[in-house]
């Protein structure tokens, strides 16, 4: 990885020069992380209360419900000696519905869907370490071509700066969802 674009501008940053890196109007870079990871959906707050609810889970019942339907067909004959014999037949039909409730008071020790959440939290820590880093390689590569363009004298290298910090500023409004462009139109 390229620490050494973050590095340098921590440096210009916290060593005392009265250096302004860009125009004060434009968004911090605390500003445009907070921006991209709320883009991104990557904030917290889901995961926090996906693993209350898998935590209190256990504590409600499943509900499970039947409806059962016994037909018994049947035929009988009665006959007595000298007379003429009788048969009956009969049809009967019980209808039942079932209502059952469980709970599962094992979950309460190990749920193994807390597993899963605590591995959806790692695998979103993982892209927002990721996308921070670079938010911050991108904001302050933009901020040190825009502290260089301003001492070029080559209308050449002022052009490739330009071109290189409009790259800069796209991928930035790409990973905020437009937002940083919008903050640029509103500074100016």
């Amino acid at each position: 990885m390229n620490y050494f674009l973050p590095f340098f501008a921590l440096l210009l940053l916290f060593s005392g020069l009265n250096i302004s890196l860009a125009q004060s109007a434009e968004p911090t870079v605390q500003e445009v992380m907070a921006q991209s990871i709320k883009y991104a959906h990557l904030e917290n707050d889901p995961l926090a209360s996906l693993g209350a609810r898998v935590r209190q889970a256990p504590w409600l019942p499943q509900f499970k419900t039947r409806f059962v339907r016994d037909a018994d067909f049947g035929e009988s004959v009665k006959e007595k000696i000298g007379e003429a014999s009788t048969r009956f037949a009969r049809d009967f039909s019980d209808y039942g519905f079932e209502v059952e409730a469980r709970w599962e008071f094992d979950r309460l020790v190990f749920n193994p869907d807390e597993l899963a959440v605590a591995r959806e939290a790692g695998r979103i820590s993982g892209q927002r370490e990721q996308l921070i880093s670079t938010v911050v390689e991108l904001y302050f590569g933009r901020q040190l071509l825009l502290l260089e363009s301003k001492q070029q004298s080559s209308t050449y290298q002022k052009n490739m700066d330009k071109l290189k910090i409009d790259e800069l500023t796209a991928r930035l409004d790409g990973i905020t969802g437009g937002w940083f462009t919008q903050q640029l139109g509103a500074a100016l």
